[in-house]
């Protein structure tokens, strides 16, 4: 009986790991679930998924003089311009502008797509 019970999980591990989702990119698209993000594209940003509403896997900053820091639940229901998307350590981002700033410096945004995607945090297709 226990032998059965260790088959019977192992083959419903099998079958979870089989159907997972990972994004793929090709070219300059990167395709995830029913989302396809590329250059020019309008996403729409829902809501942040950390307690405070905060995003925890989109990120705001240029990344060079102040790093990246998660976006602010303020940002929620905005809209990113992408700009450009790439593979980075097996996972996949993409990179844009958030379109409701104010004043004169655009945002520059990051969004890692997969995460972004799967906790409901960008609007997918």
């Amino acid at each position: 009986m226990k032998k059965l019970n260790l088959i019977l999980c192992l083959l419903i591990a099998g079958l979870n790991t089989a159907s997972a989702q990972t994004a793929k990119i090709n070219k300059d698209t990167v395709t995830y679930g029913a989302s396809k993000i590329y250059p020019q594209k309008v996403v729409q940003l829902l809501y942040g998924s950390t307690g405070t509403k905060d995003f925890a896997y989109v990120f705001v900053g240029s990344g060079w003089t102040t790093g990246v820091h998660p976006l602010n639940a303020d940002n929620a229901k905005g809209t990113v311009l992408i700009t450009k998307v790439y593979k980075m350590q097996g996972k996949c981002y993409a990179i844009g502008t958030l379109q409701e700033t104010q004043g004169l410096q655009a945002k520059r945004i990051t969004i890692n797509i997969e995460a972004a995607v799967d906790n409901k945090e960008i609007k997918e297709d």
